[in-house]
């Protein structure tokens, strides 16, 4: 996703990837601020998703880590897991 932003700006694509990570990072701090993930099949409420200029980030909530599952833009087709 960064390459394909970066091709029209660098900076813009930058931007985008510093609010994702930035938002990433602070998860740990507050693993269940965002809402639990509609897409995923039989969730039981470890797995939560946010979205951050047209990025979806799904993200698993374990007892010792906190795992990215899947990033994707907005405008593509949902994607059940």
């Amino acid at each position: 996703m960064y390459q394909y932003i970066a091709n029209d700006s660098i900076g813009q694509a930058d931007k985008v990837l510093t609010a994702i990570e930035g938002m990433v990072d602070k998860l740990p701090a507050q693993p269940t601020k965002h809402a639990p993930d509609k897409y995923r099949k039989n969730n039981d409420s470890t797995y939560r998703a946010f979205t951050k200029y047209h990025c979806r980030v799904a993200y698993r909530i374990l007892k010792s880590e906190i795992r990215i599952v899947q990033v994707r833009h907005t405008s593509r087709k949902p994607h059940y897991y």
